[in-house]
């Protein structure tokens, strides 16, 4: 089952602003780290291969999609409790959260300015203070 969290706006409409994936009364809860990482490529396939493997006829097999998503959740859900989900919403939520969970885990996030300058934050909040006793 999927669960969308919603808000109001400012306009007072409906905002959808998370949602939660729930298998076998389990929320689904994924990571992927360097481990997840060295064991899918020993069990499932390598990530260069991912995107194909997640687009094939036979993805729904025990040891393709369900395998990786338990590896995800950190085994606490089990390959056979994703095999018997029958909501196809679900499995497209799935789908899409582990793309989304291994795309975030590999995209760069370390921040350099152009002109290699140092940030003080501190020295920032110093100067905004000073200018606002004048």
């Amino acid at each position: 089952m999927v669960q969308e969290i919603v808000t109001k706006n400012a306009k007072g409409r409906d905002e959808v602003i998370g949602r939660k994936i729930f298998i076998n009364g389990k929320e689904v809860k994924m990571k992927f780290t360097m481990p997840i990482w060295y064991r899918m490529e020993d069990e499932i396939c390598l990530l260069d291969d991912l995107y194909t493997m997640m687009h094939s006829k036979g993805r729904f097999k025990k040891d393709k999609i369900p395998a990786l998503a338990a590896m995800m959740t950190g085994d606490e859900i089990t390959a056979d409790e994703i095999l018997a989900e029958d909501d196809p919403a679900t499995m497209r939520a799935l789908l899409d959260e582990i793309q989304a969970v291994i795309a975030k885990a590999m995209t760069m996030k370390e921040r350099k300015y152009d002109d290699d300058s140092v940030h003080d934050e501190v020295l920032e909040e110093i100067e905004k203070k000073g200018t606002k006793a004048d």
